[in-house]
């Protein structure tokens, strides 16, 4: 499930982009991106952000989870996730930078710091 909606956020955040390019030049990247536009990307990419973020609580929340990390604090990294979603969200809406992933999570350092984050805690939270 997690898969899933982290690969449609970043779909819906590359339509952004596409949609971005329609406008400012009239130069449609792909034909269907007519039946879009920026109110639906929007609304549909934070809809699927949220949904991404109360799938990641629920998987650790599991029992499964909880088993296999021998404690029940993995939903402590749950933060990290959140405030990478807003950021990427933010980077999107506001900055209009949702072209590629990869450029994202190499060029801002906010991402990467949620990413080391959302690491050490799981380490700190496992092992200590």
């Amino acid at each position: 499930m997690m898969t899933f909606f982290v690969a449609l956020f970043l779909a819906f955040t590359k339509r952004n982009d596409d949609y971005r390019i329609y406008e400012q030049t009239g130069t449609k990247p792909r034909v269907s991106i007519t039946g879009y536009n920026k109110t639906f990307i929007n609304e549909a990419t934070a809809i699927i952000a949220s949904v991404t973020l109360v799938c990641y609580i629920m998987y650790t929340m599991s029992p499964e989870v909880i088993e296999r990390m021998s404690t029940r604090y993995v939903y402590l990294t749950s933060g990290w996730v959140l405030a990478g979603l807003l950021r990427y969200l933010q980077n999107m809406i506001v900055f209009g930078l949702s072209g590629s992933p990869t450029k994202s999570l190499v060029k801002d350092h906010f991402i990467q710091l949620c990413i080391a984050g959302w690491i050490a805690s799981f380490f700190v939270i496992i092992y200590l």
